[in-house]
């Protein structure tokens, strides 16, 4: 049988609970209006509300037959000391900063609340320390409560549970009770609360009359709770106190380029070498890319984030604003819809809001100071001439509608020279494909090609696989060394004087056999040296017969030349091998080459077909030189292209 004492103990926590227990009747044209008002009464967020409808609305047709909702609403039990976690104050162990343990104090508050004297004692953090019975006591006292239950504040500091628990009673006077007076700023961004202090026999005030008396005056958003607890248990009085705070609206942020090249200006940085010097002549005017190189990439417009008042009204944000992809030529977009990729080798560009990929660079102009050296991933086209000391070199062609001076061109494809190369020596132009000039003069000239001349060669390295050709109404092959596979062929070739030496070689790769020159060099330097290291091992090891022993160095000494001796003679043997393999590659390719002039060929001509040389001592006149059974043959010159143009010109 339960007696009435025990009943009342099991209750007990029941009744108290219900002292807090608030209900309030509300209604709104919407059931979701009255949910909102009701919150607002009970000074609570929507999602800690519980309701019961009382009576259903109706929106009514054509506004009438409005019938608002009823709604009985309270706060969710379970939930009514609990914080709000609104975003604002949302924190997660992984978003905390690591930070060394806290070396913090236990400590100890008095209240005084409605005739009731609470104790409240925190846990010391990290090795701080407990707050002692004397300590309690002595906060007790400070306050003039001598009356207290001392086993019930010896409980209080052994548990130090940071909750209000009550040791004792008061005379309490309700008129002196600590008052406060709420504040809202006139933009409702801000909330403000004074607090003046208790007088004789008043009580303080709790953290949740401040709420409750901050939601009477509709404060609702952005309160900060943890900050009110605080201001509770060590109140400051008299002084204007921020205790809510708004969130402004942040606009989302528009969508924009993030650029992988340099924009806005028409000369990159300018690059350092190993030593830290600057060579100007590398001014990186452009900026060369590869087909598939990332070019930019578009960042996504952002959402705005709306902002709240402390009286709960929304402040709307907008969104960023997008951009359609600002797509060129020669350029396309990834699969993930955002990056710009490039679909060929070039320079790239950033004009009229577009990203493009230029095939051929234009220079406006000579290449010289003002634009540094050129490198370029396409063809190059230089409208104007390329200055001494610099160079143009381009994956494509390149064509100079100027004088090349004393300066280097490369292209993979054809090189078009219109005024021609000036008689500087020190040119050096290399073509993977046919070197088209107005002249030639003092020049190395090199390509994979043919090498065609409108007026003269003069003084000049010649290197090509197919044809060189010298045909115009002042064309001369005068002075130099002039080598191609298939064809030399010139109106005049040599000099009058006769004191100018003009070689002619045909028949054979050129680059080929310059790169037997390079191997069988290299051979006989590596040969040279394995020589010296030789005789150097030998008076060693004569040393070392005569002595039975060599000094401790000297021993170290041969046994790193025994070991040089063993690579030097490996690679010795790869040259061989390459050099043969070369030989053997140029028999192969040999071809009947041929030597033709359509005007006339002067004596202190040299001519080499294959291996066949002969030199020329007197004049000839519209000749073409061949070789037959290892002797030059001497024929008439032929123009082969009037005999195609004939043969043409009949079908």
């Amino acid at each position: 049988m339960i007696d009435f004492i025990e009943l009342k103990n099991r209750l007990q926590p029941r009744l108290e609970a219900d002292l807090f227990v608030q209900s309030v009747e509300t209604e709104g044209i919407s059931l979701e209006g009255a949910v909102l008002e009701a919150a607002t009464l009970l000074g609570l967020p929507v999602r800690r509300i519980e309701y019961e409808i009382v009576e259903r609305g109706f929106a009514g047709l054509f506004g009438k037959g409005v019938k608002p909702w009823k709604i009985k609403a309270y706060a969710r039990l379970a939930e009514i000391d609990k914080p709000d976690d609104s975003e604002e104050y949302d924190t997660t162990l992984e978003d905390a900063p690591e930070l060394e343990v806290a070396k913090i104090d236990g400590q100890v508050f008095v209240q005084f609340r409605n005739g009731d004297v609470l104790l409240k004692v925190t846990p010391p953090i990290g090795k701080g320390k407990s707050v002692t019975e004397a300590e309690a006591r002595g906060a007790l006292e400070r306050r003039r409560i001598m009356g207290y239950n001392d086993t019930q504040v010896r409980q209080v500091v052994k548990e130090a549970a940071d909750t209000y628990i009550r040791v004792a009673a008061f005379q309490h006077n309700a008129a002196n009770d600590s008052f406060a007076r709420v504040e809202v700023s006139e933009d409702e961004m801000n909330a403000y609360v004074s607090v003046t202090p208790p007088g004789a026999g008043g009580g303080d005030i709790s953290s949740e009359s401040l709420k409750r008396l901050l939601h009477g005056n509709g404060v609702i958003y952005g309160i900060k709770e943890d900050f009110l607890v605080q201001f509770t248990d060590r109140p400051t009085y008299g002084t204007r106190v921020c205790v809510a705070e708004g969130k402004l609206a942040i606009n989302g942020m528009d969508a924009y380029m993030d650029y992988f090249f340099e924009v806005g200006s028409s000369i990159a940085p300018l690059r350092e070498n190993t030593m830290g010097a600057v060579n100007f002549k590398e001014l990186n005017t452009v900026q060369n890319v590869m087909s598939g190189d990332k070019l930019a990439r578009k960042m996504p417009p952002e959402k705005g984030k709306h902002g709240r008042t402390v009286t709960g009204k929304l402040l709307p944000a907008t969104d960023g604003q997008d951009i359609p992809l600002p797509l060129g030529e020669n350029v396309k977009v990834d699969k993930d819809g955002l990056t710009i990729v490039a679909t060929e080798n070039g320079k790239v560009v950033l004009g009229i809001g577009k990203i493009s990929v230029e095939k051929v660079l234009t220079i406006d102009g000579s290449v010289g100071v003002r634009t540094g050296n050129i490198i370029f991933l396409g063809s190059v086209v230089v409208n104007g001439n390329v200055e001494e000391g610099y160079s143009v070199k381009a994956t494509g062609n390149i064509e100079v509608t100027g004088l090349v001076e004393k300066a280097e061109l490369d292209a993979e494809g054809d090189i078009i020279i219109k005024q021609g190369i000036t008689g500087k020596p020190g040119v050096l132009v290399r073509a993977g494909q046919t070197i088209f000039a107005k002249f030639i003069e003092n020049a190395v000239v090199k390509c994979g090609g043919s090498v065609i001349v409108s007026e003269g060669l003069l003084n000049s390295t010649v290197s090509a696989r197919q044809r060189v050709v010298c045909q115009g109404k002042r064309a001369a092959i005068i002075g130099g060394k002039i080598c191609a596979g298939e064809e030399i062929q010139s109106k005049v070739l040599g000099s009058a004087s006769g004191n100018t030496e003009t070689i002619c070689e045909v028949g054979y790769d050129p680059e080929l056999k310059e790169n037997i020159a390079l191997l069988t060099a290299r051979q006989t330097k590596t040969q040279e040296d394995f020589d010296d290291l030789q005789r150097d091992i030998s008076t060693l090891e004569k040393m070392k017969e005569r002595r039975k022993e060599l000094p401790e160095d000297k021993e170290a000494y041969l046994a790193e030349l025994l070991e040089r001796r063993v690579d030097l003679g490996a690679k010795i043997s790869r040259l061989k091998d390459r050099v043969e393999k070369a030989k053997e590659q140029l028999t192969q390719v040999e071809k009947n080459g041929k030597v033709s002039v359509s005007a006339k060929c002067y004596p202190g001509t040299v001519i080499f077909i294959r291996d066949v040389r002969t030199a020329i001592r007197s004049e000839y006149k519209c000749v073409t030189f061949t070789a037959l059974n290892g002797l030059i043959q001497i024929g008439k010159f032929v123009d082969e292209n009037a005999k195609a143009s004939e043969r043409k010109s009949r079908k």
